[in-house]
């Protein structure tokens, strides 16, 4: 995953080392990346990983009630080190 520098320090996450992702739908285990470009406080998590599936996190049950399209694209996490 990529992540804010600060982001992951304040969470004692170092570049390249191992960490969870969780959401109220699953976890995962992951590398964290520092990436600058992010906004503090924000994770990326690319998908096409099979060892680090991102749908783990999501919920396609859960959908919008004005357009019934499921919130594949963004979620809430709590990120945790190893």
């Amino acid at each position: 995953m990529d992540i804010h520098p600060h982001t992951a320090m304040s969470c004692g996450i170092d570049d390249g080392s191992e960490a969870i992702v969780e959401s109220k739908r699953g976890s995962l285990h992951i590398k964290a990346v520092y990436n600058e470009g992010l906004l503090p406080g924000i994770v990326h998590i690319p998908h096409g990983w099979e060892e680090a599936n991102c749908n783990m996190l999501t919920d396609d049950e859960a959908r919008d009630p004005i357009s019934g399209f499921p919130g594949l694209k963004s979620s809430l996490c709590r990120i945790k080190k190893v």
